[in-house]
């Protein structure tokens, strides 16, 4: 089918010479790496049973082209189905195929929202965010509810650990507590390593085709990992100097490779199955929950969260140079927001549970990528409400003082009244 040359003689038979006969468009369904799961019967049998057909009969070269043409195109017609109905005809659940037909265009939007309507979380006091985060909440369980999905505010089991490495393994806050007693400046509550990192594959890799997806050197990225462990707090001004000496490949590697260390998810153990739960939700309502949900992350996660997402924005403006477009940067970066560890289907046996799950937390990752800086944006009525809040609980707290006043002046009258009353009855049982 594929105009395969065997290379060695087979049973006594040895190819001498061929010609071309034509040339056979197939539409590939999925690709080759592409972890699919037969639910019915596998796609290469039915090739196979279409290559039969074609062998035994007395059609032409041309006529046998034509045959295999058509029916590749039914058999391709059938695998490109929606994800729902894949389970109930039989067929085969594809990853990429479950990812392409949910997800929209390849495009990332655009990174200036409104400012009429909305105010940059950056903006805000800390006192200002906390004030919020209850109607935060509201607005999501009115969302959730809206949709008819719970909204579940458990916290997952959390394990425990000492914390031992420099940078590897160890909690944003404790990062950035550490380089804050290191540099003796106030953060930006991203780590310091992290910014030097992204600057440095920004700098020298946004262009090379196939960042983040192809693999470095493994000894050199394992070398490089031991080697920041030990050096990076004694000579992280010199940090530009000591990445010049590995290629962006290692250099990505090493990031995903850090954000897979991280003691909890980046959308933190609580939040992160809430960010999952999403993808029941409608377009419109998804947008507004992944939003929610990214103001409610805490500062440095926050913060870490959208210095990612810039650059991840950063490599799919120039797609047409390094080839990495929204679909395969999404394929690569899923499992470092959604770790399995801590999204996984509920029969972990099952592959194609597995398939779905991942391609799901793929289509996400794509929604997160496109909102950009637009999930950092608070709307104002949100912020005008827990103003207005803040004023109803004042006066709420000035009617209970009132209240208490009140109660307090009473008690010391009804007491008065009763000493004088003893008084009386005293001074009559004297007299008596």
């Amino acid at each position: 089918m594929r105009c395969d040359i065997p290379l060695h003689s087979t049973h006594g038979v040895e190819l001498v010479g061929y010609s071309r006969i034509g040339t056979i468009n197939l539409a590939r369904g999925r690709s080759g790496s592409d972890p699919a799961c037969s639910v019915g019967a596998p796609r290469g049998e039915r090739l196979r049973n279409v290559n039969s057909e074609n062998n035994t009969s007395d059609d032409s070269s041309d006529d046998c082209i034509n045959k295999l043409n058509k029916n590749y195109k039914q058999i391709s017609k059938s695998d490109n189905e929606c994800p729902e109905n894949l389970l109930m005809t039989g067929d085969v659940i594809s990853f990429e195929n479950i990812c392409r037909d949910t997800c929209g265009p390849d495009e990332v939007e655009d990174l200036s929202p409104s400012q009429k309507q909305y105010l940059d979380i950056v903006l805000l006091s800390e006192i200002e965010i906390k004030r919020l985060q209850s109607i935060i909440w509201l607005e999501l369980a009115t969302i959730f509810d809206r949709n008819k999905i719970s909204l579940d505010r458990r916290k997952p089991y959390k394990r425990r650990r000492k914390e031992e490495g420099n940078l590897f393994g160890v909690s944003l806050s404790a990062l950035i507590r550490r380089d804050q007693q290191i540099t003796g400046t106030d953060s930006n509550l991203v780590p310091l390593f992290l910014e030097n990192l992204l600057a440095e594959i920004t700098l020298r890799g946004s262009t090379e085709e196939g960042i983040l997806r192809i693999a470095g050197n493994r000894q050199k990225t394992e070398a490089l990992y031991n080697e920041l462990e030990s050096i990076f707090y004694l000579k992280f001004e010199n940090m530009d100097t000591f990445f010049s000496n590995y290629t962006v490949h290692e250099l990505s590697a090493l990031l995903k490779r850090w954000l897979r260390e991280l003691p909890q998810p980046l959308l933190t153990n609580e939040l992160v199955q809430l960010f999952y739960q999403c993808h029941k939700l409608s377009s419109l309502d998804q947008k507004k929950a992944f939003s929610l949900l990214c103001q409610l992350l805490p500062h440095e996660n926050r913060n870490t969260f959208r210095a990612l997402l810039r650059f991840l924005s950063n490599i799919i403006h120039l797609q047409n140079e390094n080839k990495m477009n929204l679909h395969n940067v999404a394929t690569i970066i899923a499992p470092s927001f959604f770790p399995p560890q801590n999204v996984h289907p509920i029969d972990k046996n099952s592959i194609e549970e597995q398939v779905k799950m991942a391609a799901i937390c793929c289509r996400l990752t794509n929604v997160l990528i496109t909102r950009g800086e637009k999930l950092f944006q608070v709307p104002k009525n949100l912020i005008t409400e827990s103003k207005s809040k803040k004023k109803i609980m004042r006066k709420k707290k000035f009617f209970q003082l009132e209240v208490m006043e009140n109660s307090n002046e009473n008690t010391a009258i009804s007491t008065l009244i009763n000493e004088e009353s003893k008084t009386k009855n005293h001074v009559h049982h004297t007299v008596v």
